[in-house]
C-alpha cells in the first residue's frame, strides 16, 4: 500500500503516525521481501525472530540513519542487522478496518526482539495534525503520516494513507554539466550533486532547488531543480 501526499485535507478522525525514514518491506510470514517483491537477504536469526504473521513496516536504523538502514539491508554480508528495527503498520492479511489490522499487528509482535508496532494517535483536525508534525519534525523524524479510521488494505496508491513530509529550498552554484543533457551538477555548502534539469544555465549561475532534509553525509535528500536564479 502506497500514500499520497497529504495537501491540506481536514483529517479529524485519522490516525496519525511518525513518518520513518528507513526501507519499506513486506514480511511475508516466511521471508522480508520489498515492495516490488525482491527477497531481502535478513540474516536467520533476525527472521526466526519473527512472526507467521504477514506485516508490513519499515526496516529501520533511528532517525536521521536512512543511509545507514539502507546500507544495512541492501548488503549481502549481514552485518550491522543488530542496528535494524522491523518498525510494523499494519497486517495486510488480517480482517477488519485499519485499526483492527494494527491491533493484529501490534499482538503479532507483541515480546519481538526485532520488531515493534509503530504508535498511531487518533488526530483532532488540522491543527492537531499540524502541531503533531511540528513535533516529529523537530525531534528528527522524517515527517508524518496519517491513515483514515477503518480503511481497508489495498496494495496500491491509495488516498486512505496520507504523507507529510517538509519541503526547504535553497540556492546552488552551477559548476558543471553531467554526460547527457537531463542534468546540471551544482555546489551547495561546499557540497556537489547532481540537479536533473534539461536546462543548461551559465556555469557560475545560481539556482533554486527543492530537497527534504539530509542525507547522514549532509547532501539535500531528494534533492529537485526550482529555476535558474533570475528573478531578483
Amino acid at each position: 500500500m502506497l500514500s499520497k501526499t497529504y495537501e491540506g485535507e481536514n483529517p479529524k478522525g485519522w490516525l496519525m503516525s511518525e513518518k520513518l525514514d528507513g526501507v519499506r518491506a513486506i514480511w511475508t510470514g516466511r521471508e522480508l521481501v520489498t515492495r516490488n517483491g525482491n527477497v531481502i537477504a535478513a540474516p536467520a536469526w533476525f527472521t526466526s525472530a519473527l512472526p507467521t504473521v504477514a506485516l508490513d513496516g519499515e526496516l529501520w536504523a533511528g532517525r536521521g540513519r536512512f543511509q545507514r538502514a539502507v546500507g544495512i539491508v541492501r548488503g549481502k554480508s549481514g552485518e550491522g542487522w543488530q542496528e535494524i528495527t522491523f518498525r510494523v503498520f499494519d497486517a495486510p492479511e488480517a480482517p477488519g478496518g485499519f485499526e483492527t489490522r494494527l491491533m493484529a499487528a501490534s499482538d503479532a509482535v507483541a515480546g519481538c526482539p526485532v520488531a515493534s508496532i509503530v504508535e498511531h494517535f487518533v488526530c483532532g483536525g488540522k491543527k492537531h495534525f499540524r502541531e503533531f508534525a511540528s513535533t516529529m519534525i523537530s525531534q528528527g523524524a522524517e515527517g508524518a503520516m496519517l491513515r483514515k479510521s477503518g480503511s481497508a488494505y489495498v496494495g496500491k496508491r491509495s488516498a486512505s494513507l496520507l504523507k507529510f513530509k517538509p519541503v526547504e529550498t535553497d540556492e546552488a552554484e552551477v559548476v558543471g554539466y553531467t554526460s547527457g543533457k537531463d542534468s546540471i551538477t551544482v555546489v551547495w555548502q561546499g557540497l556537489r550533486f547532481a540537479l536533473k534539469t534539461s536546462l543548461r544555465p551559465a556555469i557560475g549561475a545560481l539556482v533554486t532547488f527543492a530537497f527534504m532534509g539530509l542525507t547522514d553525509g549532509g547532501k539535500p535528500r531528494h534533492p529537485s531543480f526550482i529555476t535558474v536564479r533570475n528573478y531578483e
